[in-house]
């Protein structure tokens, strides 16, 4: 059963058929019906938020409340980005214990060369200037050891004085103290050497870091020195072997750039000493 309202006097009238208010005569048949009553099945039916088809809260249109964009359809995640490369060098891995990252380090120096020289880029300066200043004290310690051992032997032997092998005692014990700032002087002096040799050679685009990284790391198989007589020879060898592996794959150079530009400051001090001794020897015949 529905009803009507009068537009005019606002008068009810239950029969929706009638065309005309019977309180003040008005029309009746442009006024929409009105529900008086609703069945439960209709309401059942009838969806949430009045039948708009919506869910509660959904946005009803560009920017509105619950909005979401075209079609509702949420926004493609970005693509995944790579890793960035870590280095190969486990000793500036900070997650591991100091002794791990030492002991992992020295392994592949002599057992994966390649691996640990693998990727050099980076700009850490503090830890391989450590780890070099580390392994130039133990070098230079046990080489002074050594020699002050031998050389005290023979000079007893030779009837040296006691106050001579004092000095000379002391000595060694001073230049053992000094050890890791001679450490430090060294690992720059020889980084420099080898940097401006492959720059002369025009392969040291990556920069002077990765040049003294390769250094530091490759002078690794000195601390053979802790055997006397021959363990500082074979790990000086093997030095200089990961030194120019070091700078081959460091600055992604050639075998033979990599191996000219370590022996090219030798070469050039045998030039310029054999020049200087002919000119002096001319000088000297020229003279008489």
């Amino acid at each position: 059963m529905e009803s009507v309202s009068c537009p005019t006097c606002g008068h009810q009238i239950a029969d929706a058929t009638v065309q005309n208010c019977p309180n003040c005569g008005a029309e009746l048949q442009a006024q929409a019906t009105i529900p008086l009553a609703i069945s439960p099945n209709e309401i059942q039916a009838r969806p949430v938020g009045g039948g708009t088809g919506r869910a509660p809260g959904a946005g009803a249109g560009p920017g509105g409340p619950g909005a979401s964009g075209p079609g509702d359809a949420p926004p493609p995640s970005p693509p995944p980005q790579p890793p960035a490369p870590r280095n190969s060098v486990p000793f500036e891995d900070l997650s591991l214990p100091f002794s791990t990252r030492f002991l992992r380090t020295v392994g592949l120096a002599f057992s994966n060369p390649i691996e640990l020289f693998s990727n050099l880029e980076s700009d850490d300066l503090g830890q391989p200037l450590l780890f070099g200043v580390i392994i130039g004290t133990i070098t230079v310690v046990f080489s002074i050891l050594w020699n002050m051992v031998f050389s005290g032997m023979s000079m007893l032997g030779g009837g040296m004085g006691t106050e001579e092998f004092a000095i000379g005692t002391g000595m060694y014990i001073l230049f053992m103290m000094l050890s890791p700032l001679l450490a430090v002087i060294g690992l720059f002096i020889s980084a420099a050497i080898y940097h401006v040799a492959l720059m002369i050679l025009g392969d040291a685009e990556r920069g002077f870091l990765v040049t003294f990284r390769a250094v530091a790391y490759g002078n690794t198989p000195n601390v053979l020195c802790i055997v006397p007589v021959c363990g500082g020879m074979i790990g000086g060898l093997w030095a200089l072997v990961l030194i120019i592996i070091g700078g081959k794959l460091g600055h992604g150079t050639e075998w033979w750039k990599a191996i000219l530009a370590y022996f090219l400051p030798l070469i050039v001090c045998c030039c310029l000493g054999t020049w200087l001794m002919m000119t002096f020897g001319f000088l000297g015949a020229f003279s008489n």
